[in-house]
């Protein structure tokens, strides 16, 4: 197949693509007519005829108009930049830890794709986000075909691992409340990728108690996060335990507690 220098039969073929190739997508022309799409071994970007492929992993529908390059990209924000690991067996297990002693969480076919996140020591399992699972699972990286650079993802420590089932936290910095709620005051910020080991979870589902694995000067004590702003590393939380709080009531926050 023909690949082009732009979206249409009239731009030049720069290169001949053998059947079975494997593409990354980045863009869509407005008549959705054309791909332009990202070849491992090709620096720079070309256009396929959508008639002439398949769609092998991940859904399109994150693309929108961009009327200045005349072609579709994906919605900003996106994790559009971050390796891609995809299933290469007719049917891959996804676990909840980086080994054969891990429980199987699902089974995806081939061609499904996973974003990359994290890296184990060993370097032979993936961490990946995939369609359809709220948290974060573990392949093995011979069973994936990997696009793009594993240079800056992140590797997870034997401690991290030990800390298990573990939480990442999301936002850039995030607050750790003595208590579940945001009543309580706030008494640690974690930055972003912080690993924290889920000890309970508060009387309302939406809070972990949590340990914080990576040190932060005068916390020892459990603290409290909100659940909507951690991703589930690996492990399970089936069970863990609910906690039952004292009759007490939480002191009146301050100002900067309301943040």
């Amino acid at each position: 197949m023909n690949a082009r220098l732009g979206p249409g039969a009239d731009f030049e073929a720069e290169v001949i693509l053998p059947k079975g190739t494997w593409a990354r997508t980045t863009g869509i022309d407005p008549q959705d007519e054309w791909f332009r799409i990202k070849v491992v071994g090709l620096k720079t970007p070309l256009w396929v005829a959508r008639n002439r492929t398949k769609v092998a992993g991940g859904l399109l529908g994150r693309f929108r108009p961009h009327a200045a390059e005349n072609a579709m990209h994906p919605e900003s924000g996106s994790n559009s930049d971050r390796p891609l690991a995809i299933a290469q067996s007719e049917s891959m297990k996804v676990r909840t830890g980086p080994g054969l002693d891990y429980k199987v969480i699902t089974t995806v076919q081939q061609g499904v794709a996973g974003e990359i996140y994290g890296i184990d020591p060993t370097n032979n399992w993936l961490q990946v986000q995939t369609e359809g699972l709220d948290t974060l699972a573990w392949v093995l990286r011979d069973m994936t075909w990997v696009d793009g650079l594993l240079v800056s993802v992140r590797r997870t420590t034997p401690r991290e691992i030990a800390t298990w089932p573990a939480l990442i936290t999301q936002p850039p910095t995030l607050l750790a409340r003595s208590g579940p709620g945001r009543d309580y005051p706030a008494v640690a910020r974690l930055p972003k990728g912080t690993w924290v080991r889920t000890i309970g979870i508060g009387p309302h589902a939406e809070w972990f108690q949590v340990r914080i694995e990576v040190k932060v000067p005068g916390i020892d004590a459990p603290v409290w996060i909100a659940r909507r702003h951690a991703k589930i590393a690996a492990g399970s939380l089936t069970d863990i335990l609910l906690v039952v709080l004292e009759d007490s009531q939480p002191p009146a926050p301050t100002e900067t507690d309301q943040r």
